[in-house]
């Protein structure tokens, strides 16, 4: 992508290249995305004239349509702050070019004749291509892209556009968003695509972000009473001075709240509040905050919008994306839940700095997760900076990022863990259940932790990870703080893995590696191979300690 760091007069975003550059598909999801109206020249155009644009040409000629299309472009650029679909042809005239770089940002979305042609080879009804051979379009294609070459590289903004349209999205807002350093990460769902903004101090943005998304004139902040000390009130000023009327619901912090009576409870005070389905909920605070107002979301009132805005790394890197949400049962952790999106999610990753260390510990065990399952490079990161991110969370920007779009590529793939999202499981059958066991003295991301080093060492048994790479695993996951605990019930985490939501038939389905980068299902483990391993003690390095006797384990020597 090219980019002129000037920025131009008007406010409006203008989509140009040639027919089948994805002008229309592309502008209406970046409409949305940006809360903006969106139009589409042409349409503009036969709307106005009562006739297709086959007829308005073979009526009117070229030069007819020229002009029609010169006076509809006159009237759109009188509105402000939209998003449109220019014609092939448009920015030919020069009055039509000079109105365009003085209204708004020219936005040239570049793509080869033959994927050109390719896209539109079921449209016959092209006025400059009627009647043509496959082979006479494609050389017509090529002519057209040559003969407007010079004016198309003169946008502010080209991109090569030959990715999804939640892609092409996601560059030119990254591009439109160079002046404030964003990350912008796409999860592409068709009608349900939303976008992952990335910044350090984004918070302080979120008024322009909340009006940008239209999510309406009423907002639901819930939240958990820490984290409301430290960041409600800059968010409830912020879309306070934007106009929109803002309630807070603060419960206690930590898993206990994560149940269907404080669901019910927060259902009461929505409802009390005189709360409908224009009323958007914002998720402010970590895993359990994400899980619960997701949770909610999706069921009150059958349905109401909500945006994350995860506060702990292991939220900004795994929970707040993907769009599972849930509470706990007393029979095992995220039993009750749903499929549901958000419309966006905000990370600031600033907020890492009042993070306790023992949070960023947890939230790393999910990064490590990432590089075991997807990203071997991401893994060799941690492996060397480790220390780095526990002393320096600030620096994640760029981690955060990359886990985010991980997490993203696989959900765009599998929303509803058919195959593919099943990977990001590795490491939770056991870990969940150790969780749970604890009665959730364990923090998540600890618990994980314990859950990829059982299921790395079965891993070398079964799928064939070697011994070498199971050493640099257990040489990493022995760095994470083991906080001292009553001792584990041996019985009772075997149980938990029996229920585990994943299994199916009467099998327990496990995430094994191959290799690192490389990950497998696998549901043949004996009722032998379940009895969990110990795992090193904080002194014991990649060492395997004793542990176990009685039936029972302590976590700090497990």
């Amino acid at each position: 992508m090219s980019e002129n760091s000037k920025r131009a007069r008007g406010s409006n975003l203008y989509l140009m290249g040639c027919m089948g550059a994805g002008k229309s598909t592309v502008g209406q999801l970046l409409a949305r995305v940006l809360g903006r109206d969106f139009i589409d020249l042409d349409e503009q155009i036969v709307v106005r004239a009562g006739r297709s644009l086959s007829k308005i040409f073979a009526d009117e000629g070229e030069l007819g349509f020229r002009q029609r299309e010169s006076e509809a472009l006159r009237q759109v650029a009188q509105r402000n702050n939209i998003v449109v679909a220019l014609g092939g042809g448009a920015v030919l005239r020069d009055d039509n070019w000079g109105l365009i770089q003085q209204t708004g940002v020219s936005i040239y979305l570049k793509v080869r004749p033959e994927l050109l042609a390719q896209r539109i080879e079921s449209e016959p009804e092209r006025p400059l291509l009627l009647g043509l051979t496959p082979q006479q379009r494609l050389q017509k294609l090529s002519e057209i892209l040559e003969s407007r070459r010079e004016r198309y590289e003169q946008a502010e903004i080209t991109l090569e556009n030959e990715r999804t349209p939640a892609e092409a999205v996601a560059a030119i807002c990254e591009a439109l968003g160079d002046e404030w350093g964003i990350s912008i990460v796409p999860v592409a769902l068709g009608e349900r695509s939303y976008y992952i903004w990335i910044k350090p101090g984004l918070l302080r943005h979120i008024s322009t972000l909340y009006e940008r998304y239209r999510l309406g004139p009423r907002a639901a902040i819930i939240t958990d009473e820490t984290v409301a000390a430290l960041y409600g009130p800059q968010i409830e000023e912020g879309l306070r001075r934007a106009g929109v009327e803002t309630l807070v619901l603060s419960i206690s912090p930590g898993e206990a709240q994560k149940s269907l009576r404080t669901a019910e409870m927060l259902y009461t005070r929505l409802l009390t509040a005189g709360c409908d389905r224009h009323t958007t909920i914002i998720a402010l605070g970590g895993g359990v905050i994400g899980d619960l107002a997701g949770f909610v979301a999706s069921t009150f009132l059958r349905g109401v919008p909500y945006v994350q805005v995860p506060t702990t790394l292991l939220a900004q890197v795994d929970s707040s994306v993907g769009g599972k949400t849930g509470v706990n049962h007393p029979l095992g952790k995220n039993l009750i839940g749903t499929f549901y999106q958000p419309r966006c999610v905000f990370i600031d990753p600033e907020v890492l700095k009042t993070l306790p260390k023992r949070e960023v510990w947890s939230g790393l065990a999910e990064v490590v997760k990432y590089g075991l399952i997807r990203d071997p490079a991401l893994w060799a990161r941690l492996e060397e900076k480790f220390e780095d991110f526990v002393q320096r969370p600030e620096t994640l920007s760029e981690v955060i990022a990359r886990c985010c779009a991980i997490k993203s590529e696989i959900v765009s793939a599998d929303e509803r863990e058919g195959g593919l999202r099943k990977f990001l499981n590795f490491g939770h059958t056991v870990g969940h259940a150790l969780e749970a066991a604890s009665d959730y003295k364990l923090r998540h991301g600890e618990a994980i932790a314990w859950g990829m080093l059982i299921e790395s060492r079965l891993s070398h048994a079964k799928t064939g990870l070697s011994a070498s790479e199971l050493e640099r695993i257990e040489k990493l996951l022995a760095r994470f703080l083991k906080p001292s605990l009553e001792p584990i019930n041996h019985e009772r985490v075997r149980e938990l893995i029996r229920r585990d939501k994943k299994a199916h038939g009467g099998r327990v389905q496990f995430v094994l590696l191959r290799a690192i980068g490389d990950p497998v299902l696998c549901d043949t483990l004996s009722e032998a191979e379940l009895t969990l391993t110990p795992i090193p003690s904080p002194e014991g390095g990649g060492g395997r300690s004793g542990g176990g006797a009685g039936g029972e384990v302590g976590v700090s020597d497990i």
